[in-house]
């Protein structure tokens, strides 16, 4: 349980856990990923917490204790943030690498950004999601890969394709005001 609140935390700082919620027409696995990205990003930065908890990975809202108790957890952080005088200035996706088959689902991985104001100007933090299908790229999941260690992910994906290779953690850049 203590990884996944380190998790929920990591996801705050930045952008966490994430899903899919609604099959789209018939396009490409890589044209559904990047737009339920970008919906996910969306919600997350407007503080629509339910819609963005759609994009959880079932998995960890199962370990986390439920979708309720992550967006309890996620809300209280969020509020902290405001009374820190932080707040969140833009999230958004890039690139998508290529996708894998991994036992019964697709994986690949997502840039990210997230851009925060802080106090004494903001925070610039770049990341990777893991983005997880289990009905061949018609739905997506994401999950932030900053807290994945090699146990954590054969635990979540014992059958995790390692053409897949997760990024080393990058730390945030602060930009001071001028």
């Amino acid at each position: 349980m203590h990884f996944f609140k380190i998790a929920i935390i990591s996801f705050v700082y930045h952008v966490t856990f994430i899903n899919a919620s609604s099959a789209q027409k018939a396009t490409s696995p890589a044209t559904n990923l990047k737009r339920q990205a970008e919906q996910m990003v969306n919600f997350f930065s407007t503080g629509d917490l339910d819609k963005f908890s759609k994009f959880t990975y079932p998995k960890v809202i199962q370990m986390i204790g439920g979708e309720t108790k992550m967006i309890s957890v996620l809300k209280k952080e969020m509020d902290s943030w405001e009374s820190q005088g932080i707040r969140i200035d833009s999230v958004s996706v890039g690139d998508v690498s290529k996708i894998v088959k991994a036992g019964n689902e697709l994986h690949s991985l997502i840039t990210q950004r997230l851009v925060m104001k802080v106090p004494g100007g903001r925070m610039v933090k770049n990341s990777f999601l893991l983005a997880i299908s289990p009905n061949n790229g018609a739905n997506w999941y994401f999950l932030d890969t900053a807290p994945l260690t090699p146990d954590i992910l054969k635990k979540l994906f014992p059958n995790f394709n390692k053409e897949i290779v997760i990024p080393t953690k990058e730390e945030p850049v602060m930009i001071p005001n001028e």
